[in-house]
């Protein structure tokens, strides 16, 4: 789902990390597994999380309505709403 957009979510680790984060929460919220507490996002960082996929949906809405894929990575890049969404 980060494809085309991955180099806007950091490196490789930085990717693995987030998609495991956003996961491991989705599995913990859904099916309340104390196990995942500890590794499940909440507080500050799971704020932070939701800002990335918000992100992440707003660029996929832009590819959507037909905007090119290099169009919206410079948008993401000089766009300071958006871009604070990945900064977070």
């Amino acid at each position: 789902m980060l494809e085309p957009f991955e180099s806007l979510y950091g490196d490789s680790k930085a990717r693995k990390h987030f998609i495991g984060k956003v996961i491991d929460t989705r599995n913990y919220l859904t099916h309340y597994d104390p196990k995942l507490a500890q590794q499940a996002a909440n507080g500050e960082a799971l704020w932070k999380l939701c800002m990335k996929l918000e992100a992440l949906f707003q660029l996929h809405f832009l590819r959507l309505i037909g905007l090119d894929a290099e169009f919206i990575k410079k948008l993401a890049n000089e766009n300071h709403a958006l871009q604070s969404k990945f900064e977070t």
